[in-house]
């Protein structure tokens, strides 16, 4: 028996110093980062500085003429300021950003990442930079009309090429893909290149409903908006945090804010944004009904509203931001697709989301940046379909109402503890229209906290590391 005993030990030795040589040995991987040399024209694909101000100057003189061709401008100059972060105004600290600047932020970054090595072979991550969503949304004269992906051979041609891809076939590789699979797909030309990159990780900020995926993409990741508040210069000005340091949290003026638009691709949530709508007309014109009536007594306005029509609006973009820094919650219907942007720009400005959807977990393919508890702390879900514990979203400010004081601190509270890591910080070198080339050198440079790239690097670093350990490679 005491040699059986023995045995068992001994083995469980073996074991034990096994693993601690494969752990010991994945441990002493140094994270590093390459980002591949490509031609410029596949990173910056906004469009010319001379096109996009004419078109958008001259916008009401084309304009019959843009609706015969079908074609809508909807790109604004002041987005590509500072490498797309977008133009700065000093007096409400928001930023010009566009929705599709998700490519150029993460680049921006990637670029004077500490992290970033300019030799392939001492790398454990790759980064392709190439703009394939903004490419494959407008055309080079700003205007949208389905450009395509011309550079998509381009892109194909450099991975069958690149001996570091063909190593673990593409899975320690990643791209930004900064529009949305789920509303603009993508042409033939990027699926054959994505089809190629299938076991590589493609970073886009929405994956749901992941039945619109296109087909044999299996690790599509979906990271935060990018939104209108960036850390920024040294300073933070985030109004979920400012709020709260000032103690003003239980001051905000309107109840609820709605900025959506009525008319979307999607008729489910053209029939729930305009019942919503109608609710928070009501709201504000109803002086009899008992529930409003209590609102009131601390409240200037129960709802603040705005119907907007997607980018035609964005020269308003600081009121609706304006409006999220006064409210306590801000209404998040679903429209095309089940998440927007205005997620992102609402819990930045400390206005608690509530969003309204058919799919009630559809925060959790955000599962890099925030766990089960952020998402179940931050946000409010409500089901439009109605359930006997939730209503319909026709009652909402009524099931509001049932919010307590207390909660609502805790939630403003909690919104305050992961903003940081849900915004794109701005380098101190971003203060050019065009986007640097990978060739030129810039200073290194990091935020003083995890932001939304560094919180994406570490789990592309995990997932890099897991596939060479499990493929036993040693640098």
């Amino acid at each position: 028996m005491l040699v059986a005993i023995g045995a068992e030990v001994f083995i469980m030795i073996g074991l034990f110093v096994l693993l601690f040589l494969v752990f010991a040995c994945v441990g002493s991987v140094r994270h590093k980062i390459y980002i591949y040399n490509v031609p410029h024209a596949c990173v910056d694909r906004f469009p010319s500085v001379e096109t996009a101000v004419k078109n958008h100057e001259n916008h009401e003189l084309h304009k019959a003429e843009y609706k015969k061709k079908n074609i809508v401008n909807v790109f604004s100059e002041d987005f590509a300021n500072r490498e797309g972060f977008g133009w700065y105004n000093e007096s409400t600290s928001v930023f010009e950003t566009w929705q599709y600047s998700l490519f150029r932020n993460v680049y921006s970054r990637l670029l004077r990442s500490p992290l970033r090595t300019r030799d392939p072979k001492e790398a454990t991550l790759f980064f392709l930079p190439y703009d394939s969503g903004v490419e494959g949304y407008m055309t080079a004269d700003g205007n949208y009309q389905g450009a395509g992906n011309a550079m998509a051979y381009s892109m194909l041609e450099l991975l069958r090429k690149s001996e570091e891809f063909q190593r673990f076939q593409g899975k320690d590789h990643f791209m930004v893909h900064a529009t949305s699979f789920v509303t603009q797909g993508m042409g033939n030309k990027l699926k054959h290149l994505y089809a190629y990159m299938a076991n590589s990780t493609i970073i886009s900020f929405e994956t749901l409903p992941s039945t619109l995926l296109p087909d044999g993409m299996k690790h599509v990741q979906a990271i935060p908006f990018t939104s209108v508040f960036h850390y920024h210069q040294s300073r933070f000005s985030i109004p979920a945090v400012d709020y709260l340091a000032e103690g003003h949290s239980h001051h905000r003026p309107y109840f609820v804010a709605l900025f959506a638009a009525v008319h979307t691709n999607m008729p489910s949530s053209n029939k729930l944004r305009k019942n919503m709508t109608h609710v928070c007309q009501e709201s504000n014109h109803n002086r009899a009904d008992p529930v409003y009536k209590s609102l009131r007594v601390k409240y200037d306005k129960l709802c603040v509203h705005q119907a907007i029509e997607g980018n035609r609006n964005l020269p308003k973009l600081h009121h609706i931001i304006e409006a999220y820094k006064r409210s306590v919650f801000c209404l998040m219907p679903q429209g095309d697709s089940p998440v927007r942007r205005g997620i992102f720009d609402a819990m930045l400005a400390g206005c608690i989301p509530v969003i309204v959807s058919g799919i009630v977990d559809v925060m959790s393919q955000y599962d890099w940046h925030f766990t089960n508890i952020d998402i179940q702390s931050a946000f409010i879900f409500i089901d439009f379909h109605g359930t006997p514990q939730q209503p319909s979203a026709g009652d909402y400010i009524r099931w509001l109402a049932t919010v307590s004081e207390d909660e609502i601190l805790e939630r403003q509270e909690y919104l305050a503890k992961i903003a940081f890591q849900t915004q794109y910080s701005v380098p101190p070198g971003a203060v050019n229209r065009s986007m640097p080339t990978t060739a030129e050198k810039v200073r290194s440079w990091s935020p003083p906290a995890k932001d939304a790239v560094d919180v994406m690097l570490e789990r592309l670093f995990d997932r890099s590391l897991a596939y060479r350990a499990a493929s036993n490679y040693s640098e």
